[in-house]
């Protein structure tokens, strides 16, 4: 059924696209893409006319839920009623925007081929790095599935600091390519000046200036435009804590170069007490241990006065190579006993910096135990109605 109802949004979208006279933009990457994506419909909006996918809406059937501006139902009745709206509206209207930005995801090799009816005029790659390696394998297929977009868009502009050029060279040899990142025709000065942080926000800021230098927005506008780019929740998102500490809510997800960024960013920060939990990443398949050894490995115990982690593999692998660097590290058996461990740790003024995957981890529980303000649990991932159940299915009480 399921199936059945992505082939159908796909061919619904195809009707609809193919009616589009203005801009098509394809984001794609291992790391970053929603941010990104979300950036860059901001600032473009400031100029242009633009929509562009919704929450992560980067599926096929979250292609045409964007394009027909429905939401993704949660019953059989639901998606009966959103498909109807979608049918009329790909057969009697058409776009009426200059410009669409599109989050194109993959879990698997096959995924992202299955967008190529998009023709994008633009393609942002954001990163290659281990993703999904339950189902890739290794690195070689990630860039391979990432850099099919080539095929079907006008030109690339890619990130030189987490896209490699020898994966360009294989994938995308016949393409027109534009680089972003540091070093690069397009990046971003003085970058603390912005509400975006450490690498992961550079990153971004880079892209979106980048994208808006191309289409023909003046420096001042993107300068502007950047400026009013705020993070997502669970993306280098900055909380106030209790005991007068700040939070680095990064908990949307987690891979081993995004764990390093955070990581990074954290260490720059003036305070006595940095704390750090780290949950598991998720779906990374034979490489997991390695990967967690890996990310254990970055566990600095000079810069670190706490580790907790959180999840089976990030709990064996992480916390054991951690401890060998010399960090001190507590094991949480689930996020809210990692919340509760590092409360009572916690001392005024503290740094705590939060990162994990989605399923079985859910760190953002732990943070909702350490923000000094309880209502800004509205600023977390994963808290509205459809998440509490969800959750329960992993950890009890939370």
């Amino acid at each position: 059924m399921k199936r059945l109802l992505e082939k159908y949004a796909l061919f619904l979208s195809r009707i609809y696209l193919s009616k589009h006279k203005g801009q098509i933009l394809a984001v794609v990457g291992s790391i970053g893409k929603t941010s990104t994506t979300q950036a860059l419909i901001s600032v473009l909006g400031q100029k242009f006319d633009v929509i562009g996918t919704k929450k992560n809406y980067n599926t096929p059937a979250g292609l045409a839920m964007t394009l027909f501006d429905q939401q993704i139902p949660e019953s059989t009745v639901g998606w009966l009623k959103v498909m109807l709206v979608s049918t009329l509206k790909s057969l009697f209207t058409k776009p009426k925007c200059e410009i669409i930005v599109l989050e194109l995801s993959t879990d698997k090799p096959g995924d992202i081929e299955q967008f190529s009816f998009i023709n994008a005029d633009l393609a942002v790659v954001t990163a290659i790095t281990p993703e999904h390696m339950e189902n890739f394998g290794d690195l070689e297929n990630v860039a391979k599935e990432e850099l099919y977009v080539s095929s079907f868009s006008k030109k690339l502009l890619v990130n030189a600091d987490l896209v490699s050029q020898e994966y360009l060279d294989k994938y995308a040899g016949n393409s027109l390519i534009e680089k972003y990142g540091q070093g690069q025709k397009y990046s971003v000065h003085r970058a603390s000046e912005y509400k975006l942080v450490g690498r992961s926000g550079e990153s971004i800021l880079c892209a979106s200036n980048a994208v808006a230098s191309l289409l023909g927005m003046s420096a001042e506008e993107t300068n502007l435009a950047l400026h009013k780019l705020e993070p997502l929740p669970g993306r280098m998102n900055i909380l106030k804590g209790k005991n007068g500490s700040i939070i680095i809510d990064d908990t949307y997800n987690s891979s081993p170069e995004a764990v390093r960024s955070a990581l990074d960013y954290l260490y720059t920060q003036d305070s006595k007490q940095k704390i750090a939990i780290l949950g598991n990443m998720n779906e990374m398949g034979d490489k997991s241990q390695e990967l967690h050894e890996l990310v254990g490995s970055w566990c600095d115990p000079e810069k670190l006065d706490l580790v907790v982690t959180l999840g089976p593999d990030a709990n064996e692998y992480l916390a054991t190579t951690a401890e060998k660097r010399g960090c001190k590290v507590f094991r949480a058996n689930n996020p809210r006993e990692a919340g509760e461990h590092v409360l009572s740790m916690l001392s005024n003024g503290a740094i705590v910096l939060a990162k994990g995957s989605q399923n079985g981890v859910y760190a953002e529980e732990a943070v909702k135990l350490l923000l000094a303000d309880p209502a800004d649990a509205s600023k977390l991932v994963r808290q509205d109605t459809y998440w509490p159940k969800k959750k329960s299915k992993y950890w009890v009480n939370l």
